[in-house]
């Protein structure tokens, strides 16, 4: 069988039965050059595979057998290759080997830039958590590691590289840290299995420290701990609605301007910091239940939000900026004593501050100050050195903001911030669109209300995240709000949730796409010892393999030196980059995510 595979000679037309994962071919070629001659296609068609077995040439049967000897051959051949490829043993999935870097404007990985396309998914370690193992009507039955398994591979399929959780409690009754520098292992080990299931698919994943709007694992639960606070008032004990956010609706103002205050010493109590630091040490030296690597010594993991979505109103403490800055600053400190291999950002907003001139751009402006006043200040938290890239929000709904031009110019105007002064990677991290559910029985949207609400919002974020990218700006990517997972109620996406069925999570795989083509069809740097890997196909995409090719990605750079921008849309552009390339075998042949939708067929050959 291996000398029937045995290649006569590189460099001959690939089958074109099944394409590599990747840019249509019309994309492959490089703008300037489509009236060049264009270089043969990377691979062997199945008539160039050679020597024969039985030793018959081209004129067809020799010797004894004659024509019925030919077909007995081929019949075993086309047999002994469906057993191999139908039967081949499925492996134990991917594994990274690299961390994500930051190098001035841009994610690196492999020594090329990384871009990000991804979701959020805050539920997800649920589903993993062994207390739900035997609730079938939560899943179907399906083991809680299959179930995450199952998300994370349609996420793979789809072109997703990254998704975002949370490393604290999500789900009130299964607190994961039940109380000071107590935890659950229970639900530990699902966080485990995440992570696990995450590199197996090919993705990374960032990892939230703690929240603003939950109270079990929030700000308002370290405060409710501390012992060198005052003790809560009796008047306004805690309130939470069923999802487990702080809910604020029916306060007095008395009652509002109360949690304000006491939400602020949250970043100036030294319990409270304390509490907070050991936290993270516990989070990050986690020797993981499943594979035995410690949080801070695992490349799936692509960095750290330190906080989401902090407040801190200065409208009742006029210190909260500068208390939030203090705060970011000897929290990411201590992050980076604990961990210098993982990127850390602050996970706001991206509100500009009470003393920045762009606070006019915040919503709710010029009619409201909330967002210059919830204590975040963008330039200032992200230039401290420990943090290493920007992450920002937008939402529509919640700031009573649906023009889609302001959404535009949020994105942009961060992304220039990035540039001109921050000097680093953007990440717009959160964004989405609420609906109200359509099918009072399931929660779902109606597909008409997708299609003409959130779909439009989609279009937008994504077009002006791929022109930035397009134009070399410091646009990391996106990650959209949400999964559509409850971990309770298979069937019901909540008010934000996308599901594959939807018409948005097309739009969102095709954005993912584009933005994957833009990425491997750039070559590693010549200079890091990494190989160059192309997928090729035959036989109607049953052989699925990707080749050692060194000279391909030398080529690539070579072009790139002179290679000009495409014309047309930011869509075109991204996709002109060139066929992929990989700098491992491994990293080709993962399902989705490397050089086709299903993976190699087999890797032996």
């Amino acid at each position: 069988m291996q000398a029937f595979l045995q290649r006569r000679r590189e460099g001959h037309p690939a089958s074109a039965a099944e394409e590599p994962a990747g840019p249509p071919p019309t994309a492959q070629l490089l703008p300037h050059h489509a009236k060049a001659k264009s270089a043969p296609a990377l691979g062997v068609a199945a008539a160039e595979w050679g020597p024969d077995p039985d030793g018959m040439g081209a004129g067809g049967a020799r010797g004894r057998g004659g024509r019925g000897s030919a077909l007995k051959w081929a019949a075993f051949a086309a047999l002994a290759l469906f057993l191999l490829l139908r039967y081949a043993p499925e492996g134990s999935g991917h594994t990274h080997t690299s961390f994500v870097t930051v190098e001035g404007t841009q994610f690196m990985l492999d020594c090329r830039p990384f871009y990000i396309a991804g979701f959020n998914v805050e539920t997800i370690g649920q589903l993993a958590h062994k207390d739900f193992a035997g609730s079938a009507a939560m899943r179907g039955g399906a083991m809680p590691g299959k179930a995450v398994r199952a998300v994370f591979e349609q996420a793979a399929a789809a072109g997703l590289n990254v998704f975002r959780t949370f490393a604290h409690t999500t789900e009130p009754k299964y607190p994961l840290q039940v109380e000071p520098g107590v935890y659950d292992e229970h639900v530990f080990r699902g966080l485990d299995v995440v992570i696990a299931e995450a590199e197996r698919a090919g993705l990374r994943v960032i990892l939230s420290l703690a929240d603003n709007w939950k109270r079990r694992g929030g700000v308002d639960e370290y405060v409710d701990w501390s012992k060198t606070v005052p003790s809560r008032d009796e008047r306004f004990p805690p309130v939470v609605d069923s999802s487990g956010d702080v809910s604020t609706d029916g306060f007095t103002p008395e009652q509002r301007a109360y949690e304000n205050e006491r939400k602020s010493l949250f970043f100036k109590d030294d319990s409270c910091r304390r509490m907070y630091k050991d936290h993270m040490r516990v989070v990050l030296e986690r020797r993981s239940s499943v594979t035995g690597r410690a949080y801070k010594d695992d490349p799936t993991i692509l960095g750290f939000d330190l906080l989401n979505e902090l407040r801190c109103s200065s409208y009742e403490v006029r210190e909260c900026t500068d208390l939030v800055t203090k705060w970011t600053l000897e929290m990411a400190q201590h992050f980076k004593s604990l961990d210098q291999r993982h990127l850390l950002t602050l996970g706001s907003e991206g509100f500009w501050g009470e003393r920045d001139a762009m606070r006019s751009l915040n919503p709710g402006m010029p009619a409201s100050d909330w967002a210059s006043k919830a204590g975040q200040d963008w330039i200032a938290n992200h230039a401290l050195p420990q943090i290493d890239f920007a992450a920002f929000h937008i939402w529509s709904d919640n700031w009573a903001n649906h023009n889609a031009t302001f959404h535009r110019v949020w994105v942009e105007q961060h992304v220039e911030d990035c540039q001109a002064m921050l000097k680093k990677p953007c990440l717009l991290e959160e964004f989405g669109k609420k609906l109200p559910p359509g099918n009072t029985k399931t929660g779902a949207p109606t597909a008409s209300s997708i299609s003409e609400l959130r779909d439009p919002l989609y279009e937008n974020m994504h077009s002006t995240v791929e022109r930035g990218m397009a134009a070399g700006k410091p646009m990391g990517g996106s990650l959209y709000w949400r999964w559509g997972l409850d971990a309770f109620l298979p069937n019901w996406p909540g008010e934000y949730g996308v599901l594959p069925q939807h018409s948005t999570f097309k739009l969102i795989s095709q954005h993912a796409q584009r933005v994957r083509a833009h990425m491997l069809g750039v070559a590693p740097r010549d200079q890091c010892s990494l190989d160059c890997w192309t997928p090729v196909s035959h036989w109607g995409g049953l052989l699925r393999r990707c080749e050692h090719r060194p000279s391909v990605c030398a080529d690539r750079r070579a072009r790139a030196q002179y290679q000009k921008p495409s014309p047309g849309d930011a869509a075109t552009q991204l996709q002109a980059a060139g066929p992929p390339v990989f700098a491992s075998q491994a990293d080709c042949c993962v399902p989705g995510l490397g050089g086709f939708r299903k993976g190699c067929s087999a890797t032996w050959f």
